[in-house]
């Protein structure tokens, strides 16, 4: 009876073994053939005709260094949900050109970022010149408003002329003058005159204008590719909003251009110049 029993159970035994083993050959076939879609999604993605050089070669490295488990987080099979929406000849196309648009705009931040790295003298100038405005401006006299020198020249005027009078100016910000008011006034104007050439001289900058816009673009940039997702979601029915909203492949693509397109570009362009020295 015991016998029985045993060879009973040694029967499930195996017939559950060969379950897991079918379920598991089922779950590898599955698995391969997901990361065999998204190879030959990345592959026609290379061929595609609006890559140049510089951009094609840095997002072939970016794979390499995906499928070598180089990047924490980062996974070929993070690219799958771009699949999803790549149900028609049409989407695909569609597809991969937002993706090269969303790469492309990441490369043209981090190449403006490693500029700025060569221009710390003109960064630090203006942080330095952001704390003097405060301070100088504690300095100025209270009570008195001039903000240009030709306000300066018509105050001045009218001083003058109130003077002969016997009286004081009474300028249309609504404040009294006399004439030895007039350095006060001075201070003042030549206070805001500075501002407003620092002012024209840093902001107007694109080196600034990138200091200050970085974060705000590089957001911009991710919403805009994310919309553009869902756009497509909805107008080719591919049902993966989801995945487009919770995937992690729009940060990973981020992260990666903004710590090492400087570089890749650098070197690449190090590479060049060196080939055609060697040419001549």
């Amino acid at each position: 009876m015991t016998t029985n029993k045993t060879r009973g159970n040694s029967a499930k035994s195996k017939g559950r073994d060969k379950d897991l083993e079918a379920f598991d050959n089922n779950k590898t076939d599955k698995t391969n053939a997901r990361a065999e879609a998204v190879e030959a999604f990345i592959s026609d993605f290379l061929k595609s005709s609006f890559w140049n050089n510089i951009e094609k070669a840095f997002f072939t490295k970016m794979i390499d260094d995906v499928k070598s488990g180089e990047i924490d987080g980062f996974t070929m099979d993070d690219f799958y949900f771009l699949l999803k929406i790549n149900n028609t000849r049409e989407a695909a196309e569609r597809v991969k050109f937002e993706l090269f648009l969303y790469f492309k705009e990441l490369c043209i931040i981090a190449e403006q970022d490693a500029k700025q790295k060569d221009e710390k003298e003109l960064i630090l100038s203006f942080e330095n010149y952001k704390k003097a405005v405060g301070i100088i401006g504690l300095t100025l006299p209270r009570g008195f408003s001039c903000k240009s020198l030709e306000e300066l020249q018509e105050i001045k005027n009218g001083i003058e002329q109130a003077n002969k009078e016997g009286k004081a100016y009474l300028h249309r910000n609504l404040f009294h003058y006399e004439p030895d008011h007039t350095k006060a006034l001075e201070t003042t104007a030549y206070y805001c005159e500075f501002l407003k050439r620092m002012d024209a001289y840093f902001y107007d900058n694109p080196v600034i204008s990138h200091y200050l816009d970085k974060q705000r673009h590089i957001q911009n940039v991710k919403d805009q590719f994310r919309d553009e997702l869902r756009s497509l979601d909805v107008y080719y029915s591919a049902k993966a909003a989801e995945a487009i909203d919770s995937g992690t492949l729009t940060q990973s693509i981020c992260n990666y251009v903004m710590k090492n397109f400087a570089d890749f570009l650098a070197e690449y362009e190090k590479t060049e110049n060196d080939f055609r020295k060697s040419d001549k």
